[in-house]
């Protein structure tokens, strides 16, 4: 416990550990100012075919919704690298992580307490995320009401799904969970990735190339029966939480696999480290 409590300590005493919570107050303005002075074209558009006004759903719980998609596609990943680029690397490059090697801990304790460090960060993040979003959304577009759904926005298929306000937030709140799950695959990869660079800097920068390389393979037509086999994709079905009724067979496979994936790199962090000679 007491090599838990000092990752924990150290995790949250670096500043740049606090760089996601600010970029996603800056997002969210500029949510803001899109959804407040944007013309919303494609949305006013397949609401008046369906026989529905837009403007009945612009309120809190809309707005945490049309927020996922660039705070989990794009942000996230790049917080999660950042966070688990400095795991190791960013140690390991200060001389801290030999400093540490020489009390008699077992190495792969470390690694675990601070894979448990990396879950608590992705937990704190999601949950400032999700509360901030709803917020600023209910700031500035009233309480929480029934929410409009637009299937393309997440891959969903044509159409729409319009969910009351109770549902809409128990769907928004199992989102966050299993993107808090999802980043630890993310994070573990990150961490494997840091054990063999020099700098925190470099573990960041692979970490986020290798992460939106498979992201932009899965998007590929001649790729997609291959979709299946890249982490990217079980990553982000979290879209399947926002069908109706959620399609559970996917969903457990894409759970499976991140925890296999996650497992995967954790030991493979672990199996290196405890060969890795430490010189900084």
């Amino acid at each position: 416990m007491l090599t838990f409590y000092i990752e924990l300590i150290k995790a949250f005493y670096r500043r740049r550990t606090y760089i996601g919570f600010g970029g996603y107050c800056v997002l969210m303005f500029l949510m803001y100012l899109g959804m407040t002075y944007s013309k919303k074209p494609f949305l006013t558009r397949i609401t008046s075919e369906a026989g529905l006004n837009l403007s009945d759903f612009m309120n809190g719980t809309f707005f945490v919704s049309m927020a996922l998609l660039p705070t989990v596609n794009l942000l996230f990943p790049v917080f999660v690298s950042l966070m688990a680029g400095d795991l190791l690397a960013a140690e390991s490059q200060q001389g801290t992580l030999r400093t540490m090697l020489i009390r008699p801990v077992d190495r792969w304790k470390i690694i675990l307490a601070k894979i448990a460090v990396l879950q608590i960060y992705l937990l704190v993040l999601c949950s400032f995320l999700a509360l901030i979003s709803l917020l600023t959304g209910m700031l500035c577009f009233g309480s929480p009401g029934d929410l409009l759904v637009p299937r393309q926005f997440f891959k969903l298929g044509s159409g729409l799904y319009v969910y009351d306000a109770d549902v809409a937030l128990k769907k928004l709140g199992s989102v966050y969970l299993y993107v808090a799950f999802s980043g630890l695959l993310l994070g573990s990869m990150g961490m494997l990735v840091s054990l063999y660079c020099e700098s925190s800097a470099a573990a960041v920068i692979t970490t986020i190339v290798i992460y939106f390389v498979f992201n932009i393979l899965g998007s590929l037509p001649p790729l997609e029966e291959f979709r299946h086999l890249l982490f990217t994709t079980h990553m982000e079905a979290w879209k399947l939480l926002m069908a109706d009724p959620v399609p559970w067979g996917k969903l457990t496979r894409s759970i499976t696999m991140v925890l296999t994936f996650s497992i995967t790199f954790f030991v493979l962090t672990v199996l290196g480290f405890t060969r890795k000679d430490v010189n900084c």
